[in-house]
């Protein structure tokens, strides 16, 4: 009869190995004792963390582990490194400082003026018909996200052996869609904040009445976030169409798609992914519906706005006034050496717990590789119970449960 090895003595030794690895692999400097898994785990795990961490003027979000500061120190190693020898001219190593240098020369921008954005500022007033608008915005893909943008190409939903771009809703220069259509009092004055930007750019770029041209774009912009599907919905797989040029034009029309997607660059009978098609329905509807001018003036401001940290002092203020403090509650604009090294990579993903930001944006959907803590201007802790907004976050947390069970229940593609 053979002796099987009997392991149980052994099961004390292996507990307490694993309660020591645990105890070595987990910083328990974070956690908040005073606080129940089962009620908030989020503040169980994060609590003491969260409670000595400071925000920095100049930031609206901080991470447990900074990823971003450690990259943007390593680039800054990269471009001082290169600066620290001559480099031949024209060459990749030379264009890169050079690049770096010309973010940070704000006297070189402020004499410059608009005239780095003349060539497309005079491409939108030479728009005259649909053909030329839907012509100008596929030449922006890249420069700012229209109406419809474009995005990738990635692994096709039905046929992974390919790859396609996908056509996404956007064009929005408030956050999202509620900012639009919303009434809470944050999202409220979110809204009239942006108007007054709006105004701001007009009359910075010469529009003759400032103020009737912020409210005709926030009109527009409006129209259009009354087409976008809503965030529970943006993201369904479901719902994505493989059309080319000719079957949009049948599907979705309004917009001259081949113009479109001819002037993106996308080869003549390419099929595109189009991820949220009744958008793009409603959208292409309204770039024939609406006036021609009031495209025009809506995409002479967009291009402003996203330029404006590299143009001239006043648009800079401007752009701080609304996007740093109304919307991301900094009081310090970011250095000019920080917004120099961003061109130059995607932001990473951040890792373990954060803070911020302090505006009055909404919070994002925790995902695995981070979670984010929200709070408003005034300092106050906007996930607390009985908080402005409660309703609107928990319907979004439902909203994003449901868009996580579309992805896992997903049906037939091919439709």
């Amino acid at each position: 009869m053979r002796h099987r090895p009997c392991f149980l003595p052994l099961l004390p030794l292996l507990l307490a190995a694993c309660i020591s690895l645990l105890a070595t692999a987990l910083d328990t400097s974070r956690l908040d004792p005073a606080t129940r898994a089962s009620d908030d785990l989020f503040r169980a795990a994060n609590g003491a963390w969260l409670a000595a961490t400071a925000i920095p003027a100049e930031r609206s979000e901080v991470y447990g582990a900074d990823l971003p500061a450690s990259v943007n120190a390593r680039v800054r190693a990269i471009v001082d490194g290169l600066r620290a020898h001559p480099q031949a001219p024209g060459s990749i190593e030379r264009k890169l400082v050079d690049f770096h240098d010309s973010v940070r020369d704000l006297a070189a921008i402020d004499r410059a003026g608009l005239a780095p954005l003349r060539a497309q500022l005079d491409a939108i007033d030479a728009i005259r018909t649909v053909d030329d608008l839907a012509r100008w915005q596929g030449q922006a893909q890249g420069i700012l996200k229209t109406p419809l943008w474009l995005w990738g190409g990635f692994a096709d939903f039905k046929d992974p052996t390919r790859n396609r771009v996908l056509v996404m809703q956007g064009g929005l220069g408030l956050p999202e869609r509620d900012y639009y259509l919303g009434q809470d009092a944050r999202l409220l004055a979110a809204r009239a904040a942006y108007l007054r930007y709006l105004e701001t750019l007009a009359q910075l770029a010469g529009e003759p009445q400032p103020q009737a041209a912020a409210r005709r774009v926030l009109v527009l912009e409006t129209r259009l976030a009354q087409a976008h599907v809503p965030a529970a919905e943006a993201m369904n797989p479901a719902h994505v169409r493989s059309l080319d040029a000719h079957q949009l034009a049948q599907r979705a029309p309004g917009l001259a798609w081949a113009a479109f997607l001819q002037a993106s660059a996308i080869p003549d009978g390419h099929a595109v992914n189009v991820v949220q098609p009744a958008a793009a329905g409603a959208i292409a509807a309204l770039q024939h519906g609406l006036p021609l001018d009031d495209w025009k003036l809506y995409f002479r401001l967009r291009l402003l706005d996203v330029s404006a940290p590299l143009l001239p002092a006043p648009f800079r203020a401007a752009h701080f006034e609304f996007r740093g403090k109304a919307l991301g509650g900094l009081s310090v604009p970011v250095p000019q050496d920080e917004r120099a090294r961003r061109p130059h990579r995607p932001r990473p993903p951040a890792r373990g717990p954060a803070r911020g930001p302090r505006g009055p944006r909404p919070p994002p959907a925790a995902g695995a590789r981070g979670l984010r803590r929200q709070e408003p201007a005034d300092g106050g802790d906007r996930a607390g119970a009985g908080a402005p907004g409660g309703d609107r976050r928990r319907r979004r947390r439902r909203e994003r449960r449901n868009a996580m069970r579309h992805l896992l229940d997903a049906g037939d593609l091919s439709r």
